[in-house]
């Protein structure tokens, strides 16, 4: 499953204006901690979040591809994975993450 909901005043996804979301879901078989290890490693400021009432492990973060700043959650169970990307507009050099998650 793949889902791009633009949000903002452009679709371009190359705006410095984009504003919107991208959801991307799996079925399969999957190690919840192998996926969390895996996902810390290639986010910024990554910390294990409460996953919520369906269990699992669940991780969020930063996510500096292509020079963007996304702030970027992954939750998966034995039998799906889920990652979702919040992409805002910012100014050159503006800190897209929220004030609480910048110390």
């Amino acid at each position: 499953m793949i889902g791009i909901y633009d949000t903002g005043p452009t679709t371009s996804l190359a705006s410095p204006n984009y504003k919107g979301m991208v959801f991307v879901g799996y079925n399969g078989t999957f190690n919840p901690v192998n996926m969390m290890n895996l996902i810390q490693k290639n986010l910024k400021s990554s910390r294990a979040v409460n996953p919520g009432p369906h269990g699992g492990k669940m991780v969020c973060g930063y996510n500096t591809t292509n020079g963007l700043v996304a702030s970027e959650c992954v939750w998966a169970n034995p039998d799906h994975l889920r990652r979702r990307r919040v992409l805002q507009p910012r100014a050159a050099g503006q800190d897209r993450r929220r004030p609480q998650a910048r110390a």
